[in-house]
C-alpha cells in the first residue's frame, strides 16, 4: 500500500527533467486516447463509481470531446482529462505527464496553504524584498483562491476531503503551476506583508530546477528521522513518531528498522509506566501492510481483524493489454487463483490481511492515547488511524486524514500509457473492505476530535501547534 503521492512526485519530477513531452495531436488521436482512458478506468479501478456516478463520468467525457478541435496539444489534453481522473476520488489513481520543460524556469517559492489562502514559507528567489510569512494574493494576475481551486480540481485524493489535496498541492506547487498554468520568465507577485499589513507588488525571475535545489541545499536544513520515540517522565508523556511505514525508504534514509523500532518503542513504553501516549501520524503516507496490525496489537483490548475482504473488477482480463505494464503470465496465474462473484466483481482470497485474526499483545498499552493527524496521513497511515477510531481508541488532534475511513484502493496497481499522447495513468487495482460496517464517515477520513491547524508564524518559528495542544490537553485532564 505504498502511497501514490510519493510515486507521483518521483515520477512527475523524473519525467519532467528533460524536454517537455508536449506536442500536437490530431482530433482522432486525442479521441482514441480518451476512449482507451475511459475503458481502462472503468475496467480496472475496483470501485470507479463509488463517489461519482457513471452518468456524471459520461458527461465529463463528453465535455472533453466537445473541447477537442481539429488538433490539440498534449498539455491541453492533459488539462482536460486530469479533472476526470480526479473524479475517481482515489488517492492511488493519478495521471503522469512529462510536461515541465527543463530549459525553462520554475516558481522559486515554497508555499503553504492555510484556510484557503497562500502564504510564503520559503523564498528561494534572488529577490529578498518578498518576506517569508507574506500572504500571496495573486501570481501573474491569478488570485490565490483560483490557484488553490484549480489544483484541488486536478489533484487525486480519497473521497471528498480537501486537506490531502492542499498538502500535496503546496508541496508540488511549482510543478503544478508549470503544468497547469505556464513556465514564464518571471512572476508578478501581489502580496500582503505579514508584519506591516501593507499590500505590495513585485516581480521575481523564474529559476531553473537546478538553481532551486542548490539554494535549498545551501540552507542545510536538518532531515528528521521518520521514526522516533521519547519519554517525558516529568510530564508523564511518551511520544511515538511514525512518519512513514515505507520500511525500505526508512532503512535507506535513517538506518532504522520499522518493525524493530515499533517493538522496541512499546517495550520501553511498558517498562516506563507512562500514562499518556501521543502517536504522531502526520505526513505518514503509508507503506508496509504489516504496520497497522502490528501497531494495533499493542493497543487493542482483544484479538481483532483489520480487513474483511479485497475486491477487484477486471479478473485479470483487459481490453487494451498492449498499453498496460502487465505480465501476461502473472495475470494468467492470478486468474486461476481469484474468486469470481459476477462479471464485474472478483475477490482476492489469498491476502494475509483478510485471512487472519490478529492477537493482542499480552502487555498491550492501557494508558490514555492521543493521535496527531493531518491531510498527509494517508493510505496505510490513514488505515491505522481508522482502526483506532473504529475501536474508540484515543483522542484525535489536527486535521482530517487523507485516506478513506472505510477502506482504500491500492495494491495491484496498473500503469496505463496512452499511445498517442504518452500521458500515463496509474490505476488502483483492489479495494480493501475494513472489518466494520461501511456506514460512518462515508467519503471522509478520520475527523479529529480537536481540529488544530498551524499558523504561518507557527511554521516559521518551528512551533508545533498540534503537539502543544496535545500537551495542554493532557495537562488539563490530569
Amino acid at each position: 500500500m505504498k502511497f501514490a503521492t510519493l510515486v507521483v512526485f518521483i515520477l512527475s519530477v523524473s519525467a519532467s527533467h528533460g524536454q517537455s513531452g508536449d506536442h500536437s495531436l490530431k482530433r482522432e488521436q486525442a479521441l482514441a486516447d480518451l476512449q482507451i482512458l475511459q475503458r481502462s478506468l472503468e475496467e480496472i479501478h475496483p470501485n470507479i463509481f463509488r463517489y461519482t456516478s457513471k452518468g456524471d463520468f459520461d458527461k465529463a467525457y463528453q465535455h472533453v470531446r466537445e473541447q477537442i478541435g481539429d488538433s490539440i496539444t498534449v498539455r491541453n489534453l492533459y488539462k482536460l482529462v486530469a479533472p476526470i481522473i480526479t473524479l475517481v476520488r482515489c488517492g492511488h489513481t493519478f495521471g503522469i505527464a512529462p510536461l515541465v520543460d527543463e530549459t525553462r524556469g520554475l516558481l522559486p517559492l515554497d508555499i503553504k496553504i492555510l484556510n484557503g489562502k497562500l502564504f510564503l514559507l520559503r523564498n528561494l528567489s534572488l529577490n529578498d524584498r518578498l518576506p517569508v510569512g507574506s500572504e500571496l494574493l495573486t501570481i501573474n494576475g491569478t488570485a490565490a483562491i483560483d490557484l488553490i481551486n484549480a489544483f484541488r480540481n486536478t489533484q487525486n485524493a480519497d473521497g471528498f476531503g480537501v486537506n490531502f489535496k492542499d498538502r500535496i498541492s503546496e508541496r508540488d506547487f511549482r510543478w503544478k503551476y508549470a503544468i497547469f498554468f505556464d513556465q514564464p520568465d518571471s512572476f508578478k507577485i501581489e502580496f500582503r506583508n505579514a508584519k506591516t499589513g501593507e499590500q505590495k507588488q513585485l516581480t521575481i525571475a523564474s529559476q531553473s530546477y537546478r538553481s532551486i535545489t542548490q539554494r535549498i541545499a545551501q540552507l542545510n536544513m536538518p532531515k528528521p528521522k521518520p521514526l522516533d520515540f521519547s519519554v517525558d517522565m516529568a510530564s508523564n508523556i511518551a511520544v511515538m513518531k511514525l512518519g512513514s511505514f515505507m520500511a525500505r525508504n526508512i532503512k535507506k534514509q535513517s538506518g532504522q528498522n520499522l518493525r524493530k523500532t515499533i517493538k522496541k518503542s512499546f517495550r520501553e513504553l511498558h517498562h516506563s509506566n507512562i500514562d499518556n501516549l501521543i502517536i504522531d501520524l502526520r505526513n505518514n503516507t503509508g507503506g508496509k501492510v504489516f504496520a497497522t496490525p502490528l501497531l494495533f496489537s499493542y493497543l487493542a483490548d482483544s484479538d481483532f481483524k483489520v480487513a474483511d475482504k479485497i475486491l477487484f473488477r477486471h479478473g485479470y482480463k483487459f481490453s487494451h493489454p498492449e498499453y498496460l505494464n502487465r505480465s501476461k503470465f502473472s495475470d494468467w496465474v492470478n486468474r486461476q487463483l481469484d474468486k469470481k462473484i459476477n462479471d464485474s466483481t472478483y475477490v482476492w482470497p489469498h491476502h494475509r490481511i483478510t485471512n487472519k485474526t490478529f492477537k493482542v499483545k499480552r502487555n498491550a498499552y492501557k494508558g490514555k492515547l492521543y493521535i496527531l493527524t493531518n491531510g498527509m496521513t494517508a493510505s496505510a497511515g490513514a488505515e491505522f488511524a481508522s482502526i483506532l477510531r473504529a475501536h474508540s481508541k484515543g483522542v484525535f488532534i489536527g486535521e482530517e486524514t487523507g485516506g478513506d475511513y472505510n477502506g482504500v484502493n491500492g495494491f495491484d496497481r496498473t500503469y496505463l500509457r496512452l499511445p498517442n499522447s504518452g500521458i500515463g495513468i496509474l490505476i488502483a487495482g483492489w479495494r480493501s473492505f475494513m472489518a466494520w460496517p461501511e456506514s460512518q464517515h462515508v467519503g471522509h477520513g478520520v475527523v479529529p476530535d480537536y481540529e488544530v491547524h498551524p499558523t504561518i508564524d507557527d511554521l516559521l518559528t518551528g512551533q508545533d501547534a498540534a503537539m502543544k495542544f496535545a500537551y495542554e490537553l493532557i495537562k488539563n485532564r490530569n
